[in-house]
């Protein structure tokens, strides 16, 4: 179900992505292909009470599908929550290293988002250099942040 947030957000969203995008990079379709991105959240109500703000988990895992080994250089996430309030969070990488993916092999993380609504959005990019000094941005697919209906958030405002 497409929301009004969805649709205000979408047009906003994807010129955010081009103002905000690297030059020289690999085109999204390529990228893609080359690093299977997954995402999955959890909504933590425990972590939400304790901040009060909306918290989720959410997994990484970058697949390599490349023949070359990559070194992942950075982040930029554009989190929006659903009075289309953005929020960028970019870095060159945690703590300072760069984790190095070899060909076929699977780099996870996990860390935590925070809005200050029960639903939003989150988008970016991740950037790679290939053996070769080749840079490369893998565009991620919106990812929906939302209360479960069986949450005891859903519908209220426990803040």
């Amino acid at each position: 179900m497409k929301t009004n947030i969805h649709r205000v957000l979408g047009p906003l969203l994807w010129s955010l992505i081009l103002l905000f995008g690297a030059a020289g990079v690999v085109s999204a379709d390529e990228s893609r292909a080359n690093v299977r991105v997954r995402i999955d959240t959890e909504f933590l109500e425990d972590e939400s009470l304790l901040q009060g703000v909306y918290v989720w988990r959410y997994n990484v895992a970058l697949t390599n599908r490349t023949r070359t080994e990559l070194v992942l250089t950075g982040r930029r996430w554009l989190f929006f929550d659903e009075r289309a309030r953005l929020h960028v969070a970019e870095d060159d990488w945690l703590e300072g290293e760069e984790p190095r993916i070899p060909p076929a092999r699977t780099f996870r993380y996990t860390t935590l988002a925070e809005l200050e609504t029960p639903t939003g959005t989150m988008t970016g990019s991740f950037f790679f250099r290939t053996r070769d000094g080749e840079q490369l941005e893998v565009e991620i697919e919106a990812v929906e942040l939302a209360v479960p209906e069986d949450s005891d958030f859903y519908g209220a405002n426990p803040f």
